[in-house]
């Protein structure tokens, strides 16, 4: 995942804003969750699923 923190990223931030608020700000701000990229990419045919789950694994 790549976030470009923006000012209301950074803001959020400094003020030392909790987790759940400054990942829904970044998903508003375009930031899409790795294995949601990968699914994307998956189905554009761009990788595999087995190289997906490599570098981001189903949560247990």
């Amino acid at each position: 995942e790549i976030l470009i923190m923006n000012n209301e990223l950074k803001r959020l931030v400094n003020d030392h804003a909790d987790i759940v608020t400054i990942t829904e700000a970044a998903y508003k701000s375009g930031m899409k969750p790795l294995r949601l990229s990968g699914a994307m990419k998956v189905a554009q045919g761009l990788t595999t699923i087995d190289e997906v789950l490599k570098v981001a694994p189903l949560m247990t």
